[in-house]
């Protein structure tokens, strides 16, 4: 009989490169997998890195995950942060990244807010890197102010 409790590592990563060339990693502060389903490690604080040749950076952060080695597919179950070099930032739950499709599925909350000030705050959203399109389900979105930041209403004039 083989040992039925889990095995738990400590600071684990796992990386590969996809087709198109970007890299990327996948890491913990502590992992845990049954002997039962080797292919599927549990993740604790887990984290996620793409880098494409250009250097531009996409990364995710989630208290909790799952990583199949086999599919190469990563889940989150609850909410994941995420940011990328360009400074967008934001939150999205209920997270599907399958590496090798090059695809990013949210079917929970989305809200994200971009560099210039507007947020997109709904629910879903699915991403293709290969061609870079986000569609997202129903979703509000706040544009930045854009009258420069003055008043009117308070503005006198000077002699």
């Amino acid at each position: 009989t083989l040992f039925p409790y889990p095995t738990l590592f400590r600071s684990p990563s796992y990386s590969g490169v996809m087709a198109d060339g970007d890299i990327y990693k996948v890491g913990a502060e502590a992992a845990n997998t049954a002997v039962t389903n080797l292919d599927v490690i549990n993740l604790t604080n887990a984290s996620l890195l793409l880098t494409n040749p250009s250097g531009k950076k996409m990364m995710a952060s989630a208290a909790a995950g799952s990583f199949n080695t086999v599919s190469q597919v990563m889940t989150v179950p609850d909410v994941a942060e995420i940011s990328d070099s360009s400074g967008n930032r934001g939150v999205m739950s209920q997270v599907v990244a399958d590496l090798p499709a090059q695809t990013l599925k949210a079917t929970g909350h989305v809200h994200i807010t971009t560099p210039n000030g507007m947020v997109i705050d709904g629910q879903g959203l699915d991403y293709v890197a290969k061609t870079s399109v986000w569609t997202f389900g129903p979703t509000t979105v706040t544009l930045p102010d854009t009258t420069g930041g003055v008043d009117d209403a308070k503005t006198e004039a000077q002699p």
